[in-house]
């Protein structure tokens, strides 16, 4: 499994371990339905095709495309330390 997503799995554990905080992951091949219900993610698909993903999406608003937040990105958003995070 790639580093990265292995990253991101730990980041996602431990935000949603917090009371204040929630990220949800979806994967387009397993869960379809969820990037044509949405038309902000929808729409990006139409101009970026599958080049534009992973997309990450903030109270609803395009944050990064193309790419995962980093750790750093994460604490900013989310206000929290994530130190078990390397």
């Amino acid at each position: 499994m790639d580093q990265e997503l292995l990253t991101i799995t730990a980041i996602t554990k431990e935000v949603n371990a917090s009371e204040e905080n929630r990220i949800y992951r979806r994967n387009l091949s397993q869960n379809p339905q969820a990037f044509v219900r949405s038309e902000v993610v929808n729409q990006k698909l139409k101009e970026s095709g599958v080049e534009g993903l992973p997309l990450t999406l903030v109270d609803g608003q395009v944050y990064l495309e193309g790419k995962y937040p980093t750790i750093e990105q994460i604490r900013e958003l989310t206000g929290l330390k994530l130190e078990d995070i390397k």
